[in-house]
């Protein structure tokens, strides 16, 4: 894109190209228009690339570029740029302090958000920050290496920034953080409510903690900044406020003893993020906190070991400990989806959420079962009314009937259910949900610990109203075999009131007589559901 670079007394015969053509005739319209409309406008015309950060509070993109531009356009846009002293409030600092030390002067009093995105201008930088300390209310160093880190460290110690309510230091990337040892002065940041390190665990016995209302822990090198799982826990005891936690690689260390002993709550955190990949770490740290129903907790499991692992060392029940006290959402969820490498469940309205997320950290994959993701599932959620069940299924091998019926028979009070990718009769959902299937093949109540099925018929989903399905590709039979399903459950009364089936299939496979046995099936299906029938053919 071109921006005018005419000179200024010229400028107002000119119209720049990124104006419209009578543009001129309405300067008046642009400047009586607020100031924050303008901004977004300006914020359009240069793209810059945005920091994406794991804070509770969104932190904007790049002030400066696109001011530097907008303001060469024309004299009414550099009158108004260099004189609305909130456009320059957030300070992208490169590899040079001048716009630093420009952007202050422009912002007058008002407090700022400053980023350094490289290490070089830092040390030129501290003077300039000194003098204007009292204003600084954001302060980021995406980047930090050997060279910055003490005289960082002295600027942060030693300088009083009574508006400092968020602070980032990565030191990620450097060879070593032996030298930033940094410790805050509660006095000298009165303020602080957000503390982001990455590469370094926290000073647990600093009075900060106190008053933190996020709290992030990045990766650490070695182990002299690893703290035990009780000095962890006692110092999130003293934290009322703490509202978001993420803990990615620092976490407390367990040394293989089990401490669940320990409770700690955080009546206050809506949102905990962990990311590990070692699911017993996350398990301990989980076991000794309790969250309100209403909390969000994301955990992400990296799995970096050899593919040949199974499900059986690393799944759900590995991380998530079965622990209602802690975790109340396992009682109250009534939402769940599962999917090849996903698990994740809701309370009421979408109050509250557990997600459990794996990643690959290998491209030939991870050798699992989708039947142990299956099983330990429903396990999780046995004391859950769930009411809504979604199942994607991907690359994954198929869940067998029994592992399949162990998890729907865990949800009694199951009301919709969608399976999208279901690969039939590999998943043979039509034997788990027929009455008339042998216990031989599909579990009774009696096989799940702690059953609170109380339909008398024993019937797998009793209370199953809503039914979704979506093949991965067409199968002979599958229509006619959910017809003998459905009949079988609506000879103990047990009826839907919406079915959707969707069949994918390829170009060739769409002939006449396949449409005329869908209308066979239709007409059939209908005569089953009380409500909606749709079959829906899927090319691809």
């Amino acid at each position: 894109m071109r921006y005018s670079t005419i000179p200024e007394h010229s400028q107002q015969r000119m119209t720049p190209s990124i104006l419209p053509p009578d543009y001129v005739s309405r300067r008046k319209a642009m400047r009586d228009m607020p100031a924050e409309i303008l901004l977004e406008i300006f914020g359009s015309i240069v793209d810059t690339p945005p920091i994406s950060y794991d804070s509770p509070w969104e932190v904007s993109e790049s002030g400066l570029e696109w001011l530097w531009q907008a303001s060469r356009t024309c004299r009414d846009w550099r009158r108004l740029i260099f004189g609305t002293a909130r456009f320059w409030t957030v300070i992208d600092v490169g590899r040079s302090c001048v716009p630093l030390q420009k952007a202050l002067e422009y912002s007058a009093k008002l407090n700022v958000q400053i980023r350094f995105r490289d290490p070089a201008p830092i040390p030129a930088a501290m003077q300039i920050l000194s003098d204007h300390a009292h204003r600084i209310g954001t302060l980021v160093v995406v980047r930090l290496d050997q060279d910055t880190i003490p005289t960082l460290t002295q600027f942060l110690s030693r300088t009083s920034m009574p508006e400092l309510s968020e602070l980032w230091v990565n030191t990620q990337g450097s060879d070593e953080d032996e030298g930033f040892a940094l410790s805050l002065q509660p006095n000298l940041v009165p303020n602080l409510r957000a503390v982001h390190f990455t590469e370094r665990c926290f000073d647990w016995s600093s009075p900060i903690i106190q008053r933190l209302h996020a709290l992030y822990l990045g990766r650490t090198s070695g182990f002299r900044d690893v703290c035990g799982l009780d000095e962890f826990a006692h110092a999130l005891e003293s934290c009322p406020e703490l509202k978001f936690l993420k803990i990615d690689g620092s976490f407390p260390a367990t040394n293989g003893n089990s401490q669940l002993e320990l409770s700690v709550a955080l009546p206050q955190l809506q949102h905990l993020r962990l990311r590990n990949t070692e699911p017993d770490d996350i398990f301990q740290t989980l076991s000794c906190l309790r969250f309100d129903a209403r909390a969000d907790i994301d955990v992400y499991v990296s799995i970096d070991c050899p593919v040949e692992l199974e499900l059986e060392q690393t799944g759900i029940e590995t991380i998530i400990p079965k622990k209602p006290s802690s975790i109340p959402l396992l009682q109250t969820a009534t939402r769940a989806v599962l999917n090849d490498l996903d698990f994740e469940c809701w309370g009421p309205g979408g109050r509250g959420r557990l997600a459990v997320t794996f990643e690959l950290g290998t491209d030939d994959g991870w050798e699992y079962c989708m039947d142990d993701h299956a099983f330990q599932c429903g396990s999780l959620l046995s004391q859950a009314p769930v009411t809504d069940l979604t199942i994607y299924q991907g690359d994954s091998p198929p869940i067998l009937a029994w592992e399949l019926g162990y998890l729907l028979r865990s949800l009694p009070d199951l009301v919709s259910l969608e399976y999208d990718g279901l690969s039939y009769p590999g998943t043979d959902l039509l034997a788990v949900l027929d009455p008339s299937t042998s216990s031989d093949e599909v579990p009774s109540s009696a096989d799940v610990p702690g059953s609170r099925s109380t339909d008398g018929s024993d019937a797998m989903a009793p209370h199953l109203r809503r039914l979704v399905i979506v093949l991965d590709k067409w199968t002979d039979g599958f229509l006619t075999g959910l017809g003998d399903c459905l009949r079988a459950r609506a000879n103990i009364g047990l009826t839907l009131d919406e079915l959707f089936i969707g069949l994918r299939s390829s170009h060739h496979m769409q002939s006449d007589q396949m449409a005329e046995e869908l209308q066979l099936a239709l007409k059939v299906l209908r005569g089953l559901v009380r409500g909606t029938v749709e079959i829906e053919l899927e090319s691809k």
